[in-house]
């Protein structure tokens, strides 16, 4: 039996691409590859290497296992030669865990029409830095600073050069702390009004800032305020009662894992600057104003009184949190009613001086001093009756005798005085516990 010959097919010839075609290929590898692999495979590839179209998107992290193998210095060359590559048409770069003030100041120098910036755990990029590089962003729209430092100038300068901002992420792995702090809240309302996207994870403000967000930035969509607890019962409700934001993400709720991988840049090769893209988060797990009563999970206390099936018509994180559920796991007892409980108020917040005029001025103290004082008074004017009273027919009293001048004829020693003083403390303190076991105060 004759076998059919297999026609070879000519293998193609990577060389005869065209360079659009190269581009397009090229633009699904990282910066990493196409620096150290693949323009140095060819001249003919080296050119293509050098399209400016092709650095447009740069995203350079130290957390790459290939770029930990190297130190934060070649990171930092690494990304230069990127930015230097883009020839002025770079829009989106994301700086996580290396560079320093020159690097951001290079970028600013060479990159005029920067859209968004991304700066992640860079501790040697200071507050300073940051603030003379957002001078020259005038055409900025998303802005994210986690765990890096930043001021109130920084925010201020931001507001004014970039008035095209509508994201602004301004994160912290800070959990809960004592201090409050609302300048960070005002400096954003007072200078960044375009706001459409706003994330401020553990941030210290307090419901006082809350309101200044609100009022400030009349157009904003979006808030995530995960991890900031200064942020009480009430300053939630009045949230979900402005109805101004479409979604948003409470201070109880609990941190993904997706939100800590670092985000896919969704503009690149075939975007032009018209229609740029300016998506705030690829969470779609986000909550709707529109579609349930949101009730954060530390602010209410649920109550299982009999095992029926939840009424709620809405499959989300927010319906199952308001049914007393974990995401993606079974319920043990259905929930028929919900309790909102106000936060605890934190112990001490007045100082010493507000902690004794509250005690001067409390029940308590009030019997007390009361109880005592009349017995005092008994024992001064002879009002009860003493063990010492010397009060023997014809027994002549001496001026030693009665350590007070009473006027009473037997006269009442100070010693007298203050047995009355304490036992008038006693039944101060007597009738205080009594009143306290049956609840009256």
């Amino acid at each position: 039996m004759e076998s059919c010959p297999i026609s070879e097919q000519p293998a193609t010839n990577w060389l005869d691409l065209p360079d659009d075609l190269m581009i397009t290929i090229l633009l699904k590898l990282c910066a990493f590859d196409i620096l150290v692999n693949v323009q140095n495979v060819c001249s003919s590839w080296r050119r293509i290497c050098k399209d400016p179209f092709l650095w447009r998107v740069v995203d350079i992290h130290y957390m790459d296992s290939r770029v930990q193998l190297r130190t934060d210095r070649f990171a930092e060359m690494m990304c230069m030669q990127a930015v230097n590559l883009s020839c002025g048409q770079l829009v989106d770069i994301n700086i996580e865990s290396f560079g320093t003030d020159d690097l951001l100041l290079h970028i600013s120098q060479s990159s005029k029409r920067l859209r968004r910036l991304r700066i992640v755990c860079c501790s040697d990029i200071s507050a300073d830095g940051i603030t003379k590089a957002a001078l020259k962003f005038p055409l900025l729209q998303h802005l994210e600073i986690s765990g890096s430092a930043y001021c109130l100038k920084t925010l201020a300068t931001v507001g004014c050069c970039c008035p095209r901002l509508k994201t602004l992420k301004l994160n912290y792995n800070r959990r809960r702390s004592e201090f409050e702090r609302d300048e960070e809240a005002l400096a954003i309302a007072e200078n960044m009004p375009n706001l459409r996207n706003l994330q401020i994870r553990g941030n210290l403000l307090t419901e006082w800032g809350l309101q200044a967000i609100l009022d400030g930035c009349p157009h904003l969509e979006y808030l995530d305020l995960r991890w900031c607890y200064h942020i009480g019962f009430a300053g939630q409700m009045n949230l979900l009662r402005s109805g101004k934001i479409k979604s948003f993400r409470l201070p109880g709720e609990s941190f993904d894992e997706s939100d800590s991988v670092s985000e896919t840049f969704s503009y690149g090769g075939a975007d032009s600057d018209d229609n740029f893209s300016d998506d705030f988060d690829s969470d779609t797990d986000y909550f709707d104003s529109n579609a349930c009563p949101p009730f954060p999970t530390h602010c209410c206390r649920f109550i299982n009184e009999a095992e029926e099936p939840c009424n709620c018509h809405f499959d989300s994180l927010f319906c199952r949190q308001f049914c007393g559920l974990r995401p993606a796991v079974p319920v043990a007892a259905p929930v028929r009613s919900l309790v909102a409980v106000p936060p605890l108020k934190r112990r001490g917040g007045g100082g010493a001086l507000s902690a004794r005029c509250d005690f001067i001025g409390s029940p308590t103290n009030l019997i007390m001093v009361t109880s005592t004082s009349l017995m005092l008074f008994a024992g001064r004017f002879g009002l009860a009756p003493s063990a010492n009273r010397k009060s023997t027919a014809g027994l002549k009293l001496e001026v030693r005798d009665s350590g007070l001048q009473t006027g009473d004829p037997a006269g009442f020693t100070l010693a007298d005085t203050l047995a009355c003083g304490v036992v008038g403390h006693i039944i101060g303190v007597g009738v205080v516990l009594g009143l306290k076991g049956i609840g009256s105060l």
